[in-house]
């Protein structure tokens, strides 16, 4: 791990920009565990797909909308303690594990969350889109939509499927296929799960990937 570091904080030296787009707090949590992103205290801005739990046609939808229906069919769910929208289709557990958030505190969080994004986005650093997978369907939507966002500007859209969901994506989405260690998307937030060897070296191989795609794809 000490070597990943390493090769992360010479990344992290260079300009350049990591958005999370889900499926959910998994590529953020990951990428900061290895140093490749910064924490909040160190001043990264969180982003609308950070920490909540989204369907991947509900990511396109966002993306191709700019979020204007982002808001509707909120509600809480008393059985759950969270706040979900529209048939669980977006989950904002992280949201309300620690203290129930009026609906008004949940849409000003994301508003001010959807604004980082789109700086973000805006921004003509080099950029790197990461999701893992937790359904097959729409990923190359979701690329052609971060292509209409990006313009001719440089960027690169990396995709965690360990389960093998997909097959012929368009080439130019970039995609880690190896299988994760058994139980691993049960239990990888558990320290119990992430800090056994498995863990480690499958996690390694998926920084390695990302740096790979960093340097590969968007060095001057």
């Amino acid at each position: 791990m000490k070597m990943i570091r390493q090769q992360a904080e010479k990344i992290k030296n260079k300009k350049y920009n990591i958005i999370s787009l889900g499926y959910n707090c998994y590529p953020r949590t990951l990428l900061t565990r290895y140093g490749l992103k910064k924490t909040r205290e160190q001043g990264e801005l969180t982003m609308p797909f950070d920490l909540a739990a989204f369907a991947t046609k509900e990511i396109t939808s966002n993306l191709r909308y700019d979020f204007q229906y982002f808001f509707d069919d909120l509600e809480y769910s008393r059985e759950q303690n969270i706040w979900i929208k529209g048939k669980d289709k977006i989950q904002f557990s992280h949201d309300t594990w620690f203290g129930e958030d009026s609906k008004e505190e949940l849409v000003d969080k994301y508003k001010k969350r959807i604004e980082n994004f789109y700086a973000v986005v805006n921004d003509p650093s080099p950029l790197l889109f990461l999701q893992v997978l937790g359904d097959d369907e729409d990923v190359d939507n979701v690329y052609l939509q971060l292509r209409r966002l990006r313009q001719q500007t440089k960027f690169v859209f990396c995709v965690i499927d360990s389960n093998k969901l997909t097959e012929d994506l368009d080439k130019r989405i970039m995609v880690f296929r190896e299988s994760a260690p058994e139980g691993y998307f049960e239990n990888w937030w558990k320290k119990s799960c992430y800090s056994q060897k498995s863990a480690q070296e499958y996690e390694e191989k998926i920084i390695d990937f990302c740096i790979d795609s960093l340097n590969n794809h968007l060095s001057a």
